[in-house]
């Protein structure tokens, strides 16, 4: 499998690090209004509560592009968006957590793994801590200083995919 961005490790980088945020008040509007407008997904989503969430949105998508000298070769990303952070170029608003260039792609036996994987890091998210147990292997030394800790430091927050898109062949072939 090829290396995969952790959503956990983003969103700590992306929260600790770089200094993102979404405050409360957004969040609470992104969801009092699909509410509103009886978005399915959103009223029968397990945060809610009272008509609105904690949770802060993410949107993963698939695409593909091609490179190289003649544009012959193409490849594959996953990438984790939140629709509610607006930054000034949107080339960095989408963070690849994962690629492949079809060559070595065998389908859905590529790609399932790394989906059931990045489902199980969206699931930490969506409670806001660290794993606190391994993905089909032990956690590493560092992994288990974390596990259990907030991702986001200074403060409980959660995060919930509420937006799945990808270009044509992404849906076609359930790569997502």
């Amino acid at each position: 499998m090829h290396e995969v961005v952790t959503p956990v490790s983003l969103v700590s980088f992306l929260w600790n690090k770089v200094g993102i945020v979404i405050s409360p008040g957004d969040v609470n509007k992104y969801w009092s209004h699909a509410v509103e407008v009886q978005a399915p997904w959103a009223i029968n989503h397990p945060s809610i509560s009272e008509g609105t969430s904690d949770c802060v949105p993410m949107r993963i998508f698939h695409d593909e592009c091609k490179y190289g000298q003649d544009q012959s070769e193409k490849t594959m990303g996953i990438w984790i968006t939140f629709p509610l952070r607006r930054p000034r170029s949107t080339r960095a608003s989408g963070f690849l957590v994962w690629s492949c260039r079809n060559c070595r792609s065998l389908g859905n036996k590529t790609v399932y793994p790394v989906l059931r994987f990045l489902t199980w890091q969206i699931n930490a998210l969506y409670f806001g801590v660290h794993p606190r147990a391994g993905y089909m292997q032990p956690l590493t030394q560092r992994e288990q200083e974390l596990a259990g800790k907030d991702v986001v430091e200074g403060g409980w927050k959660r995060f919930a995919v509420t937006e799945f898109g990808g270009d044509w062949k992404g849906h076609k072939v359930g790569h997502i």
